[in-house]
This record gives structure tokens, C-alpha cells and sequence, in this order.
């Protein structure tokens, strides 16, 4: 749908945005998770990211 969407100089930059949100979602997670440690435990933790 991305291609249909978009003419080809900007679908391969839209795709490469796309395929970085997984990654930065994920590294974003680690940071919050980290600084919340502190506060709560690991289950509530566990429980709000619905690993």
C-alpha cells in the first residue's frame, strides 16, 4: 500500500521509516523500563509493556 501510495523517491524513504520504528519503540521501552525500576517492581513493569 506504500508504493501505491507513494511515487518511488519517497516510498524507499517512507519504508525506511517504517522499518526504524520497530527498533526505536523497542530501545524507548528498555530506557523507560530502566527508570522506573526504581519505583516499581519488575511485575508492574511486566504488566504495563504487555510483554
Amino acid at each position: 500500500m506504500i508504493s501505491d501510495s507513494f511515487g518511488p523517491p519517497l516510498c524507499s524513504r517512507i519504508c525506511g521509516f517504517l522499518q526504524m520504528t520497530g527498533p526505536i519503540g523497542y530501545l524507548m521501552g528498555v530506557a523507560l523500563a530502566l527508570s522506573f525500576k526504581d519505583l516499581i517492581c519488575w511485575r508492574t513493569i511486566y504488566l504495563i509493556t504487555d510483554a
